[in-house]
């Protein structure tokens, strides 16, 4: 079964969704041959396979395509009766009015032979937008196989030139707009008296280059530490590398999801598997899966909401919950479990 991922070079990227998958399946099943690079979705190579699976439907908006091209192309790749399938990352792009890549995640999700959800609540949405796929929970796996160093606090303190004194509340990943940087903020400033701080790498733009701007950058990372109790490393224009990832969950006692408009979160697992306690917004498929296992939620739009649902995430981690979520993330979504079940998914298309 030759079977295509819709993304860039999967080994070349810091985001191990994809390739963990392929290397869990390619594992146990050696006879799958992959294929990868958004050129071949638009070369003649692409109709040598065997199922077409997009991930993020924008990534094949490619040298000036558009979702009519996109439309027209999966078109004549069910003429050949070659499958599609899609996972439902997102319903649309967050933050996004650009009206081609809104049309995009319609264009591939209504042209699906089967969509991969990550939870109920797309799910249950899909099965009323677009009937004619098969719509199928495939959750989120854990990356047991890429991360497998767990540091302590004292070492990642260390790593990270942070105090082991005091106490850490991960905000990771992405900032996407300036009301998940206030979210954070808020939270950080409600701690000012104490010495719990917001961990939040991602918050704010690189060190600028120039001495005087450079110097003004420094400055006023010192005041927010001191003032918001916000600390942050300046990668919001490029990814935290992997290899410092860990040590930024051993550094914290609690991982906080800062979203506002969310569907899921790979950063919930992740820090499931790190072994903390996640305070995120009930919303979505994150929403639920919180919910279900027993971590703390909140009303993005209501602080005290949020507020209490960090002081809860306090208080479990004070009696170790965050290795019952290891646990329960190891036991029901480890990558040998997930990529198996999407492994039958595929096998199941290709009959």
């Amino acid at each position: 079964m030759k079977i295509y991922q819709a993304v860039p070079d999967p080994y070349a990227t810091v985001n191990q969704y994809v390739v963990t998958l392929m290397e869990g399946i390619s594992k146990n099943h050696p006879e799958i041959h992959w294929g990868y690079g958004i050129d071949i979705f638009w070369s003649d190579e692409i109709f040598k396979y065997d199922i077409i699976h997009i991930q993020w439907p924008n990534m094949l908006l490619h040298a000036g395509k558009s979702s009519d091209d996109i439309d027209k192309r999966l078109n004549d790749l069910k003429r050949k009766n070659i499958i599609i399938v899609a996972t439902c990352h997102n319903l649309e792009p967050h933050y996004c009015s650009d009206v081609n890549i809104v049309s995009t995640y319609k264009t591939v999700y209504s042209a699906s032979d089967m969509i991969f959800h990550l939870g109920p609540y797309s799910k249950n949405l899909f099965e009323d937008r677009y009937p004619n796929a098969l719509n199928v929970i495939l959750p989120h796996h854990v990356y047991d196989t890429f991360y497998t160093l767990f540091p302590s606090k004292y070492d990642s303190c260390n790593k990270l030139n942070l105090s082991s004194k005091n106490k850490y509340i991960v905000c990771y990943g992405a900032f996407r707009d300036e009301e998940e940087r206030i979210l954070a903020s808020k939270v950080g400033e409600s701690y000012r008296k104490t010495n719990v701080y917001v961990l939040a790498p991602s918050y704010d733009t690189g060190m600028p280059g120039k001495i005087l701007k450079r110097y003004k950058y420094l400055i006023k990372n010192k005041l927010r530490k001191i003032y918001g109790h916000i600390i942050y490393n300046g990668y919001a224009n490029y990814t935290i590398p992997n290899e410092l990832t860990p040590y930024y969950y051993g550094a914290s006692d609690l991982a906080l999801i800062q979203r506002k408009k969310i569907l899921n979160s790979g950063n919930v697992l992740l820090a499931f598997l790190m072994g903390k306690v996640v305070a995120g917004p009930n919303v979505g498929n994150v929403g639920l899966l919180l919910k279900e296992t027993g971590n703390p939620t909140f009303d993005a739009d209501d602080d005290s909401s949020i507020f209490n649902a960090v002081k809860t995430g306090f208080d479990l981690a004070k009696e170790n919950y965050g290795e019952k979520n290891r646990k329960y993330a190891l036991d029901n979504f480890s990558t040998a479990i997930i990529s198996e079940r999407l492994y039958n998914y595929y096998l199941s298309l290709n009959k």
